[in-house]
């Protein structure tokens, strides 16, 4: 783990249960790899994301938040089974 990465913490008041159930499904390991690895179009590289909020969509876990460098609005798809 480099300095730079953050615990998994979401699941909290901004997931909504459904999203929250699925996010706790995950392993740690996994939910720390997608909290670090999201892209960032206005710092156009990888970034960190954080305050993330959490719904399903069709199955699928949309995560949004902030991203960690810039503060612009950043988003992950982790795409259902």
């Amino acid at each position: 783990m480099n300095g730079r990465e953050r615990t998994p913490s979401p699941a909290g008041p901004a997931f909504t249960a459904p999203a929250a159930r699925r996010w706790r499904e995950l392993d740690p390991r996994l939910q720390m790899l997608i909290l670090n690895k999201v892209w960032c179009v206005g710092c156009e590289a990888t970034t960190t994301i954080i305050e993330p909020t959490g719904h399903l969509v069709r199955g699928d876990l949309i995560l949004e938040g902030t991203c960690l460098r810039c503060r612009g609005v950043v988003r992950r798809v982790v795409e259902g089974d």
